[in-house]
């Protein structure tokens, strides 16, 4: 007797972003300021270097382990070097979405417009997510924005 074959189990849609690029810190500048325009000073934040290059993840499931074991398991990989595991990690709600954010450190692991391409990964107990960032893509203003 064959065993029976339900419809296939629903993954929600995970979205991945890197969070410290200067676009994306200027749209979440634009989106908290409402009507109001935002300040020179707060663009200029908002365009200042991090020391971190920051991941944002939604749409994983809520784990029950600290947010922050979960750097042990994040990397960033270019090709020909070898791989760097996030410094920081955390877990924010933000509005109806479980958000994880995960921070490497920029001078642990500089990042050049040659590099082609940087992978981010992670792994969440039986969920590895993987995530290519073209970085030809990633320029804003003529600099690469990570």
């Amino acid at each position: 007797m064959a065993a029976s074959v339900g419809a296939p189990e629903q993954v929600p849609p995970l979205t991945i972003v890197w969070a410290s690029a200067t676009p994306v810190r200027l749209a979440i500048l634009k989106l908290r300021s409402g009507s109001a325009t935002p300040t020179e000073t707060q663009v200029a934040n908002a365009r200042k270097t991090n020391e971190f290059y920051v991941i944002a993840v939604s749409g994983l499931p809520v784990s029950d382990s600290d947010p922050a074991s979960l750097r042990n398991k994040a990397f960033l990989t270019i090709k020909g070097k070898p791989p760097e595991k996030a410094a920081e990690s955390s877990y924010r709600k933000i509005g109806t979405s479980d958000v994880y954010f995960f921070r490497f450190r920029r001078d642990a692991f500089p990042i050049a417009a040659s590099d082609g391409k940087v992978e981010f990964k992670v792994s969440m107990g039986s969920v590895e997510v993987k995530r290519s960032f073209s970085l030809g893509d990633m320029e804003y203003d003529g600099n690469l924005a990570l």
